[in-house]
C-alpha cells in the first residue's frame, strides 16, 4: 500500500504545477475565449436593398469563410499558452538489473518540460493581436461584401432605368415613323427620313436586348453575393438612387486615417511585433523539467536481505542552457526586422488611403457636376425641346430630320443623367469602402462638406 502511495507523489506533485500554472494565465485565457464571433438572425429575402444587405451578411459565403478564420484563431490561444504534454515511457528490461535488494524489471518515468515564468503569457499577448487582426479581416470582407453588393443594386437600377427610358423612346419613335411615313405618302419629306426612323427603331431594338441581356447577368452577380440561385429574378423596390453631402477632402483623409480597417490592421501588425520581440527574449531564457522515475524491483535471493524488493523512487529536475548565443541573437533580430517591416508597411497603406481617396473623390465630384449640369440645364432644354417635337408630330408639321434629331438628343441626355446619378451613387460607396464605413458619423461631428 504505501508503495503505491509513493509511487503517486510525484505525479500529484507535477499535477499540482499544471494546475498552478493554468491559474496563472486563466485570466487571458479566459478574455481570449469571451471573444463573441456575430451570428446573424435570419433575413426574409426580397427586393429592398436594405433586406438584401442584411440576407448577404448572413449567408455570404465569404462572410461565413472570414467568420470561421475568426473563430478558429481565437482557437489558438489555450493552444499557445498551454504547456507541452507530459512524456510518460515505460521500460521493459530485457535482462534484469542485478542489485542487492533484488533485480530491476522494469520502469516509469514521467517527465513535464515548461517554459521560463512569464513565456506563456507573452505568447498568448501575441495571440491577443493575432485575434484582433482577425476581427478587423472579417469587417473588411463585410465591408467589401456590402459595398460590392451596393454598387451591383445600383448598377441594376440604371439598367431598369435604361431600360423604361428605351421603351419610351420607342413608342415615340414609333409615332414618328408613322408621321414620315404619311408625310413621304404625300410626298412631303424624303425617303431618307423614313429610313433613319426604321434604323433608328431598329437600333432601339438592339438596345432593348442588350440591356435586358446585361440586367440578367447583374442579376446574377447580386444573386452570388446574396448567395441565391443566379437566376432567381430581382425586383428592386426601392429604386432611389441618393445624391448624399460629401465631406470636404481634407476631413475624409482623417477619417480614412482613424477609421479604415486597413490602417487599423497595419497599426494592429506593428503592436504585434512588439510584443513578438518581447516574446523573443523570453524565449532566449531557459526552459525546466521535473519528473519522476519508479522501478520495479523484484525479491532478492537471499529473501531475509533488508530492503529486500524494495521499489525506487527519483524526482528528477532540469534546466536548459540557452548556450547558442547566435541563434539568439538571430531570433531577436528576425523579430525588430518583423517590426520594421510593420511599420514601412503601415505607412505605405497610409500613403495609398490618401491617393485612392483623391482619385475616388474626383470620380465623385466629377458626377456630382455632371447630375448638376443635365439637371438644371441640359435635361430641360431637352425636354422643352421634345414638347415642341411632339407638338410638331400632333400637328403634322416640322421636319422629320428635326424630330428625330430632337427625340435622339433627349434619349441621350436622360440616359446620360441616369448614368451620372449611378455614377455618383457607387462613387459615394467606394468613398465609404476607403474610409472604412458610413460617413454618417462624419455629419453628426459637425463637419462641414
Amino acid at each position: 500500500m504505501m508503495k503505491n502511495v509513493l509511487l503517486f507523489l510525484p505525479f500529484g506533485f507535477v499535477i499540482s504545477l499544471a494546475i498552478i500554472s493554468f491559474h496563472c494565465h486563466g485570466e487571458e485565457l479566459g478574455a481570449a475565449s469571451a471573444v463573441t464571433i456575430p451570428l446573424i438572425h435570419s433575413a426574409t429575402p426580397n427586393g429592398n436593398p436594405a433586406d438584401m444587405i442584411a440576407e448577404a451578411f448572413e449567408h455570404n459565403p465569404d462572410i461565413e469563410a472570414a467568420r470561421a478564420e475568426w473563430a478558429q484563431v481565437v482557437e489558438t490561444y489555450p493552444l499557445e499558452t498551454a504547456w507541452e504534454d507530459p512524456m510518460l515511457t515505460f521500460s521493459y528490461y530485457v535482462e534484469n538489473v542485478e542489485t542487492r535488494v533484488g533485480p530491476q524489471k522494469n520502469s516509469f518515468n514521467f517527465v513535464q518540460r515548461f517554459p521560463f515564468p512569464g513565456t506563456l503569457r507573452q505568447k498568448g499577448r501575441v495571440v491577443e493581436k493575432d485575434i484582433h487582426i482577425a476581427e478587423i479581416r472579417y469587417e473588411i470582407v463585410v465591408r467589401d461584401v456590402i459595398a460590392d453588393l451596393k454598387t451591383a443594386v445600383y448598377e441594376l437600377i440604371y439598367l431598369d432605368g435604361a431600360v423604361d427610358i428605351t421603351r419610351r423612346n420607342q413608342e415615340l419613335l414609333n409615332e414618328i415613323l408613322a408621321y414620315a411615313q404619311t408625310n413621304y405618302t404625300e410626298q412631303k419629306t424624303g425617303l431618307n427620313d423614313v429610313f433613319r426612323a426604321e434604323s433608328q427603331l431598329a437600333q432601339l431594338d438592339y438596345d432593348l436586348i442588350t440591356l435586358q441581356e446585361l440586367r440578367a447577368v447583374q442579376q446574377s452577380v447580386i444573386n452570388a453575393i446574396v448567395n441565391r440561385p443566379a437566376d432567381e429574378e430581382i425586383t428592386i423596390r426601392d429604386p432611389s438612387l441618393p445624391m448624399q453631402e460629401t465631406p470636404s477632402l481634407p476631413n475624409l483623409h482623417e477619417l480614412a486615417l482613424t477609421q479604415r480597417q486597413e490602417i487599423r490592421l497595419a497599426a494592429l501588425g506593428v503592436e504585434k511585433a512588439d510584443e513578438t520581440i518581447r516574446l523573443a527574449h523570453r524565449q532566449n531564457l531557459p526552459m525546466f523539467s521535473i519528473g519522476a522515475m519508479y522501478i520495479n524491483t523484484g525479491e532478492a535471493l537471499n529473501p531475509t536481505m533488508q530492503d529486500s524488493g524494495k521499489d525506487p523512487l527519483i524526482i528528477t529536475g532540469g534546466v536548459s542552457v540557452p548556450l547558442w548565443f547566435g541563434k539568439n541573437k538571430a531570433r531577436v533580430r528576425h523579430a525588430r526586422e518583423g517590426k520594421r517591416k510593420a511599420e514601412q508597411q503601415e505607412l505605405s497603406i497610409q500613403n495609398q488611403t490618401a491617393v485612392e481617396l483623391r482619385k475616388i473623390y474626383f470620380r465623385l465630384e466629377n458626377a456630382r457636376r455632371l447630375v448638376e449640369l443635365y439637371r438644371d440645364h441640359l435635361l430641360p432644354q431637352a425636354q422643352r425641346s421634345m414638347e415642341i417635337a411632339e407638338e410638331w408630330n400632333r400637328n403634322r408639321s416640322g421636319s422629320v430630320a428635326e424630330i428625330l434629331e430632337t427625340q435622339s438628343v433627349w434619349l441621350n441626355f436622360n440616359l446620360a443623367y441616369l448614368r451620372a446619378r449611378v455614377d455618383h451613387a457607387q462613387a459615394f460607396v467606394q468613398v465609404e469602402r476607403i474610409v472604412g464605413g458610413s460617413l454618417q458619423s462624419a455629419f453628426e461631428r459637425g463637419e462641414k462638406p
